[in-house]
């Protein structure tokens, strides 16, 4: 069996938390969100939204169009 040494200097770095009172050292203040979530959304954000919203209309839109179409053809 080996023992091993440890330096007072290394033992004095640790602060030992009694599991019992750990809400105590925690600290009680709690942000609701990250940072980048309150910042809102950015510029470029809303255009891909309103761009994407655009090519999902289209695309529904030029289905109906298009099953209309092959629809007449018969």
């Amino acid at each position: 069996m080996k023992i091993i040494e440890i330096p007072d200097s290394d033992i004095k770095n640790f602060e030992i938390i009694d599991p019992i009172n750990v809400s105590e050292s925690v600290s009680t203040t709690k942000e609701k969100g990250c940072s980048s979530c309150k910042k809102g959304l950015s510029t470029t954000h809303w255009s891909m939204i309103v761009l994407s919203s655009y090519i999902l209309f289209a695309a529904i839109y030029g289905s109906i169009k298009l099953f209309k179409d092959i629809i007449a053809l018969f």
